[in-house]
């Protein structure tokens, strides 16, 4: 009977205990007694039926027990009175049972942390966020000349690409981790594909590339342009997006998305054990309730502080790996997925409009390429293998999270040069295309012939 008791895990029963209250010993002893003595009388008389049922209810009583025990070693564990305070207003009780197990499985060293940090990860799914484990560089590399910029710049001037490779030298860089799209459709593109599987596979064996504790960064950046802008590096998840034209995905896409630039991308990232993108992703915050108040903690640690290569200004990394503060940016963001404010905030109707919670700011082309390569794993894995697949890595990409109400965050027109069309044909078809919008236009004076002959030269 006693080890069927032990068994019944299938067949438990919930039942309601209240939590954060300690009861005294002798009440506690004096109830179980009769408690005991009449569980042993009714093993010795019910049908084997009903001891199953017996032994499935104590065993609910017991894991709740054990929960009890568990929340009376909070009060004694080194605990923060807020931390405290986010367990009693986020139903912990409605999910005791999954987090005790977790906490007598694991046995933390501090389970009010480990507790929130089990109900931020039950949040942020359903927001299509996770915490990583971020990979940095080990103390002594030149970071300088490990941080380059995105593949897809500089794409009409190799001779950027080759002052890099000087710069760089024989030091660890993500420059031997990427393909620079200058060299695509070229003799080289295949072996640098190689080459860059090859050293992030080396980056890992000879320990170059760290693995932080579970957690995002915190980026506070300084280019030519502005003094500061703010940002958070988290990974999202794949599963919450759709690059389609009419798609209604929480994270989506704000440009056309270009197929035929995937495939070189997929390439180095299926034979590659990390990734190492260049995406932004915007958030809609008004008030601030995400990443400004990350700001606020006068002492954070820091994990990277250094010069961009090339005039591309200063970056700083601060860690953002306690608990409490995981779970607050966690809600933040949660908060502005409600369907209620969102319909509010633009005057929507909830029933015809989902809500986009992430917006691709740039680097669309990489997280396409990040879904590309993970619908495929799918499909390989299969509906017997697509359970275990579901926990891989590959699940999700990192991104930096930026507020599109920071100040140091600036839009600028993007110019275009058109050949072989003529002037009359393209108004003609952008007063066609643009008829009954608010879009208007302009002609300039033309250019002279040198100005002409000289547009033609640097984009020769």
């Amino acid at each position: 009977f006693f080890r069927c008791m032990l068994r019944c895990h299938s067949f438990s029963f919930p039942v309601r205990l209240p939590v954060f209250v300690r009861r005294p010993r002798a009440l506690r002893v004096g109830f179980l007694l009769p408690v005991l003595a009449l569980v042993v009388l009714l093993a010795l008389t019910l049908p084997p039926a009903a001891r199953f049922l017996l032994a499935s209810l104590l065993h609910s009583c017991q894991r709740r027990a054990s929960g009890l025990r568990t929340m009376d070693k909070l009060s004694s564990a080194p605990s923060r009175p807020e931390d405290v305070q986010y367990l009693r207003q986020n139903n912990v009780p409605e999910l005791l049972d999954e987090l005790v197990q977790l906490l007598l499985h694991e046995k933390p060293a501090n389970p009010t942390q480990y507790l929130i940090h089990a109900l931020a990860l039950k949040q942020a799914d359903t927001i299509g966020l996770a915490v990583p484990s971020i990979l940095l560089p080990k103390p002594g590399v030149d970071l300088s000349k490990w941080s380059v910029i995105a593949c897809d710049q500089y794409t009409s001037q190799p001779e950027y690409w080759e002052k890099v490779e000087r710069t760089v030298g024989d030091a660890p860089s993500t420059l031997r981790m990427i393909l620079p799209e200058v060299y695509l459709e070229t003799p080289k593109e295949e072996a640098l594909i190689e080459s860059a599987q090859k050293a992030t596979k080396k980056y890992l064996e000879d320990g170059t590339l760290l693995a932080q504790a579970p957690g995002f960064v915190l980026v506070d950046r300084k280019t030519a342009h502005t003094e500061s802008r703010k940002g958070l590096v988290v990974a999202l998840d794949l599963e919450k997006y759709d690059y389609s034209k009419d798609s209604k995905s929480l994270i989506r896409a704000t440009e056309g998305t270009v197929e035929a630039r995937l495939p070189p991308r997929v390439r180095v990232r299926q034979g590659a054990s990390v990734e190492s993108p260049h995406i932004m992703v915007l958030i809609d915050d008004p008030q601030r309730t995400v990443i400004e108040p990350l700001f606020e903690r006068p002492q954070r640690r820091t994990v990277y502080d250094f010069g961009l290569m090339s005039g591309g200004g200063h970056i700083r990394g601060y860690a953002v790996d306690e608990p409490a503060e995981i779970y607050r940016v966690i809600s933040a963001l949660a908060a502005l997925a409600e369907p209620e404010s969102f319909a509010k905030k633009y005057a929507t109707d909830p029933a015809k409009h989902a809500v986009l919670l992430f917006a691709m700011g740039d680097g669309n082309h990489s997280f396409a390429t990040a879904k590309l390569h993970w619908e495929r794993l799918k499909a390989a894995a299969g509906e017997e293998g697509r359970a275990a697949l579901m926990r891989s890595p590959a699940r999700h990409a990192l991104v930096e999270l930026i507020n599109i109400h920071d100040k140091g965050l600036q839009f600028e027109p993007i110019h275009r040069v058109l050949f072989g069309v003529s002037l009359e044909t393209f108004l003609e078809e952008a007063r066609a295309h643009f008829k009954g919008s608010t879009v208007s236009y302009a002609t300039a004076p033309s250019l002279s012939a040198d100005g002409r002959s000289a547009v033609q030269r640097a984009w020769a």
